[in-house]
């Protein structure tokens, strides 16, 4: 993807971490490991090399985390602080959450699936996908508008054109809330073919694309 668009990434993640990056000589108070400490201090060492910053996570996971209000406050200061130093912010929007992904799984490719009603099953699960990851969406789109960011729904425009989580044959999940490897995939591809059509001048300051 960055040599199809001229671009150099640097990807970053630790799991069970909130996205963030930390505002110089403001300590963080909510809970964190380690590990999202190592994380912390890098991504403040380092967002000076760097011109655009892309947010994702698990904003549904997030919001049922009792110190979430007090790591969405320090984000937004956390990008307004960037934004003045003439970064480009942008939040990607989560995947569809879609319930029921590894129980269909389990009955669908089991020696006897022929006592399941998977069809059903298959269904249910597609019509499922949404529930509390609209909310969080909507949540962190508000939150890049408020703050000087942007807001990529790539996830929407994916599923426009893809039955989530699975379309015949083609099974793009792990589990109710990750992308399988050909998920991914098939969503890096069409995330390369969706960034071209922004511009170059995109990364930054109108919300909602």
């Amino acid at each position: 993807m960055g040599k199809k668009l001229g671009y150099s990434f640097v990807a970053r993640s630790s799991g069970a971490c909130y996205p963030l990056v930390k505002i110089p000589g403001k300590p963080i108070t909510c809970g964190l490991h380690p590990e999202c400490k190592n994380q912390l201090e890098w991504s403040e060492k380092a967002i000076d090399s760097f011109d655009t910053i892309i947010f994702s996570g698990n904003w549904a996971g997030y919001q049922t985390q009792p110190e979430f209000s007090e790591y969405a406050s320090y984000l937004k200061m956390s990008v307004n602080n960037m934004v003045t130093r003439h970064k480009r912010v942008i939040f990607l929007e989560q995947i569809p959450e879609c319930r029921g992904v590894l129980k269909f799984y389990r009955e669908n490719f089991a020696p006897v699936n022929f006592l399941f009603d998977t069809n059903e099953l298959h269904r249910q699960v597609i019509a499922s996908c949404g529930g509390p990851t609209v909310k969080a969406n909507q949540f962190i789109a508000d939150l890049a508008r408020e703050s000087g960011a942007d807001f990529l729904n790539i996830a929407s425009k994916f599923q426009q054109g893809h039955t989530l989580p699975f379309s015949g044959e083609d099974y793009y999940y792990k589990d109710d809330i990750h992308l399988n490897e050909f998920g991914g995939i098939t969503m890096g591809k069409f995330l390369a073919d969706k960034f071209p059509e922004l511009g170059p001048d995109y990364f930054g300051h109108s919300s909602g694309h």
